[in-house]
């Protein structure tokens, strides 16, 4: 008898099969491009302009496809997101004014301005694509000289139409080839992994190939631009292991309910974006079931969607700080600079102090609950006091000690075999760049190897020479195993952190953790940790680890006055003092 089929990912993101791109006509892709790029948009369209209006929306309506993506989203939900968010990925999406060029980029093939209102595109105009505004239009983008393209487009239809054109997209009609096979690829075998290295691949083309081109470019884009196509993230997935889609499945499987549910809380709305790769790929889940919660708390709206959806983790988040910290990393070009680095750290840390007020989530580890943050605040420990000046100073000083130009390496090692590499470049404590670096010729210096973590350690230093053959000097490398990761994740996702009794019923996991982990970590060079031994052992780590933990939480600015700032010694003899009186005062 056959066992019936789990619904936990069996494979989640293994390749099933290599992705080669195909050569199509000119009206082959026109005619895709119709069914799978412009009807969809149109219906987005179409829906958001009744949501301008403030027009219901009927309920056939309210799933909206998204062109080139294998997702879709409830648009009633998704308004929000383009009325708040988009400007900050853009700069200034008002209206939008589309090309398509043939192969050749001697002809225009298709025309469209999208009008937008309240930064959500309401229209989409098909203009003809022989009208008196080709002309110079072509000449400019033939001679490449397309600076004051999207000012002589604006100046044409503001007399034309009394229309404005505030940015221009450029597309070649062969842009459309890479992602319709990265799209049927996906609906063939539904793996993840194929998809989104199609993606990175797809879009990596069409920079190469000049395919696509945005005046002015926006902020996502030019990320986008920066890390796939200028290589700031060196990405070949021919580095990792390939892994093929067990035969008795033919395909992976994934389970209905969303795994991880972000939700946004607004001004006027409320939205839940599913994170995870879930059947139906909903981003923007039903919004029905999201404003079914009638409060605006963080702390309710997190614990109702993780009720609802079933997801393992819910995170609630104020929309303005969230939709401000990614404004903050999307502003900023790539490669980020030092001082970019203390910014954004900053920043992060200064939207981690506000739980509760900025961001909460369900189930909430029992470190984050009200009752252990009270005991935790009288003896110096609590979220909310992490110092976002200090610790920022700490990270980009610490990772400069190697030197003004310094390189890291993580390598992954599955069982006796490397899993994957990748290296990361700092230039005065600022990331520059991250790239893998291709297993197979790692492989001869972990063949053999054993569950001691010394000789864990002798391995590292034989691939951390080979990387410094092939690729150039390493600072510092790092191994873990992949073992330990997965344990760690098992842990954490069986919500063993949720409370006492948990952890406590987690005893076993924790043990296997700290089995895994004694011959599963090690670094190299290591003359840090080899000082740092002698000195914990002298001190005792009951004595040391609590201190190491705690300076994360103290600050050097001026306290304020207050029960809670006293010293926690005081503290604590007080409190016993009160128990003790009150015990006497019971059974005395």
């Amino acid at each position: 008898m056959k066992a019936e089929k789990s619904m936990e990912p069996k494979t989640s993101f293994r390749r099933s099969s290599t992705l080669v791109f195909k050569n199509y006509s000119e009206e082959e892709l026109i005619g895709w491009a119709h069914e799978k790029v412009k009807k969809p948009w149109e219906h987005m369209c179409e829906v958001a302009a009744l949501a301008v209006a403030g027009q219901p929306v009927p309920p056939d309506k309210f799933t909206v496809e998204i062109p080139l993506t294998p997702f879709r989203v409830d648009y009633r939900g998704a308004f929000y997101l383009m009325r708040d968010g988009v400007n900050l990925l853009v700069g200034e999406p008002c209206n939008l004014f589309t090309i398509i060029l043939s192969s050749d980029r001697k002809r225009i093939l298709k025309a469209y301005i999208e009008e937008a209102r309240l930064n959500n595109f309401i229209s989409l105009t098909p203009l003809d694509p022989q009208g008196a505004w080709t002309k110079k239009t072509l000449e400019m983008i033939e001679n490449n000289d397309t600076h004051y393209l999207t000012q002589y487009l604006n100046e044409y239809f503001q007399k034309e139409r009394n229309l404005g054109v505030n940015w221009v997209k450029i597309a070649n009609i062969q842009f459309f080839g890479p992602f319709r096979d990265v799209l049927e690829h996906f609906e063939e075998n539904r793996s993840f992994r194929d998809l989104l290295e199609g993606y990175w691949d797809a879009i990596k083309k069409a920079y190469a190939e000049k395919w696509i081109e945005f005046l002015p470019e926006p902020h996502i884009f030019a990320r986008i631009r920066e890390v796939i196509h200028d290589e700031i993230i060196q990405y070949n997935h021919a580095h990792l292991p390939s892994g093929d889609i067990p035969e008795e499945t033919g395909e992976e499987e994934y389970p209905s309910e969303p795994r991880v549910v972000l939700g946004l809380v607004g001004r006027d709305y409320k939205v839940a974006i599913n994170l995870s790769l879930s059947h139906p790929y909903e981003l923007v889940l039903n919004q029905d079931m999201v404003e079914s919660y009638p409060g605006n708390d963080l702390k309710g709206f997190a614990r109702h969607l993780s009720e609802k959806t079933r997801a393992p983790l819910s995170l609630a988040l104020a929309a303005d700080p969230a939709l401000n910290l990614l404004y903050e990393y999307l502003s900023r070009p790539f490669p980020l600079r030092r001082m970019d680095m203390f910014i954004l750290y900053r920043k992060l840390f200064t939207f981690i102090k506000n739980f509760g007020t900025w961001w909460n989530l369900s189930p909430r580890p029992f470190f984050l609950k009200e009752r252990v943050r009270f005991w935790g605040k009288l003896i110096g420990y609590d979220i909310t006091r992490l110092p976002d000046q200090d610790l920022p100073d700490l990270l980009v000083d610490g990772l400069g000690l190697a030197g003004l130009s310094a390189r890291y390496a993580l390598v992954i090692v599955d069982g006796d075999k490397p899993f994957a590499a990748i290296i990361f470049e700092f230039f005065d404590g600022a990331l520059r760049k991250i790239s893998t670096f291709p297993i197979d010729k790692l492989e001869p210096a972990f063949a053999g190897l054993t569950k001691d973590r010394d000789d864990l350690r002798e391995r590292l230093f034989r691939a951390k020479q080979i990387m410094w053959a092939e690729d150039g000097w390493v600072n510092f490398a790092f191994a873990v195993q992949k073992d330990l990761i997965n344990a760690i994740f098992d842990f954490l996702f069986k919500r063993s952190l949720t409370s006492i009794p948990k952890l406590i019923g987690s005893i076993g996991d924790l043990r296997l953790m700290l089995k895994l982990a004694k011959g599963g970590v090690a670094m190299c060079p290591d003359f840090i940790l080899k000082r740092l031994e002698p000195w914990v052992k002298k001190k005792g780590r009951l004595n040391i680890y609590p201190k190491l933990i705690q300076a994360a939480f103290e600050s050097k600015r001026k306290k304020p006055r207050g029960l809670l700032y006293v010293r926690s010694t005081i503290i604590v003899a007080v409190i016993l003092a009160l128990i003790a009186l009150g015990l006497i005062f019971l059974f005395g």
